[in-house]
């Protein structure tokens, strides 16, 4: 019950930091700056409606010079699950806010796998190490330079490869304390 409190105020606390972040008027519009334009607006993986050839398409490809078929399935689920009905021809919209809110996800995500890292990590001498594992991550997540991969559209691959990063390290630590060898060949 300890830890759900702990998480719960983790969630609690990004969420209302981020939030006028995520939800900024001013930012609604994908507006084409930067690489917005080429990872959005002119990228057939997230404008076409989710389809097998496409998705297989997007791991035999490179855009803009870089090979993230993780992030355009990411992106293209997203537009999936919120745009709406279209032919298979027909362009989805696409809105930032979507991919805003699925970027703070992923980054609460992390959080909460990065606060389970500090807890093993840490010493369990008494019942402050649960207080610092939160305060730790809080001010990790809170950072102002995790402000970029939940506003910035494009950043939001980030958010993907830092969440599968985290939980191979919650996974390894996780094998090392039961001595297990179930992942004895991925996390030696």
């Amino acid at each position: 019950m300890h830890h759900f409190v702990m998480i719960s105020l983790l969630v609690l606390t990004i969420s209302l930091v981020y939030y006028p972040l995520v939800k900024n008027e001013e930012w609604d519009n994908v507006c084409g700056e930067w690489d917005d334009r080429s990872n959005f607006l002119d990228n057939e993986f997230v404008r076409k409606p989710l389809t097998w050839s496409l998705i297989r398409k997007m791991f035999l490809v490179t855009r803009i010079n870089v090979f993230e078929p993780f992030g355009w399935l990411l992106k293209a689920f997203i537009q999936f699950l919120f745009a709406p009905s279209v032919k298979e021809n027909e362009l989805l919209v696409v809105q930032a806010w979507e991919h805003r809110i699925a970027s703070l996800v992923l980054h609460t995500l992390s959080s909460i796998v990065i606060y389970q890292i500090t807890l093993r990590l840490l010493p369990q001498i008494n019942s402050q190490s649960s207080l610092c594992a939160l305060f730790g991550t809080l001010a990790w997540a809170l950072h102002p330079m995790h402000a970029e991969v939940i506003g910035w559209m494009s950043a939001q691959p980030y958010t993907l490869a830092f969440l599968f990063f985290t939980l191979a390290v919650w996974t390894h630590l996780i094998q090392v304390e039961r001595k297990g060898k179930l992942f004895s060949i991925v996390s030696p």
